[in-house]
């Protein structure tokens, strides 16, 4: 991801602070996470780039995705093949 503002999770909240402040260590051992299929486990704030990669033939993507097109949080992108 680039220019990203700060970075979140749904089971700790913001775990990098906004810009000025000083980065901080967490430490989940203690703690279990789990999340349902699919579900969200964080966020990147503010201006996002996220690349994805799959081999040659692993994804059928859903026909609204052209290049430029908008893409939505929690919008189906592909079904894997």
């Amino acid at each position: 991801a680039m220019n990203v503002a700060s970075i979140e999770t749904v089971w700790a909240g913001e775990i990098t602070p906004p810009m000025g402040r000083r980065v901080q260590a967490w430490d989940y051992k203690p703690r279990e996470t789990s999340l349902e299929k699919g579900a969200e486990a964080g966020r990147f704030n503010m201006g996002s780039t996220v690349i994805l990669l799959f081999a040659k033939d692993r994804v059928r993507w859903e026909p609204e995705y052209r290049p430029g097109a908008a893409v939505r949080m929690g919008r189906k992108l592909a079904t894997r093949l």
